[in-house]
């Protein structure tokens, strides 16, 4: 979910976002992902042995590391 008020900062930091999720797909971790219509959330689907696996990879995302957006793994 996308923190209130970071705007600028999840701007200055998208690309570093978009190649993190490229790579993702690239490499085929990454089945699918995208935003939510109202743009709240953003959502991706990773391929993992594991939760753990899925929360560690998710968890590399710029955005998390950052504390730009929240994460939750399912």
């Amino acid at each position: 979910m996308r923190q209130p008020g970071l705007e600028a900062e999840r701007k200055e930091h998208y690309e570093e976002h978009r190649v993190w999720l490229d790579t993702q797909h690239r490499e085929g971790r990454m089945l699918f992902s995208g935003p939510t219509s109202d743009l709240a959330y953003g959502i991706y689907v990773l391929l993992a042995d594991s939760l753990e696996q899925a929360r560690a990879l998710a968890a590399e995302d710029s955005h998390h590391r950052r504390g730009l957006r929240t994460m939750e793994v399912y």
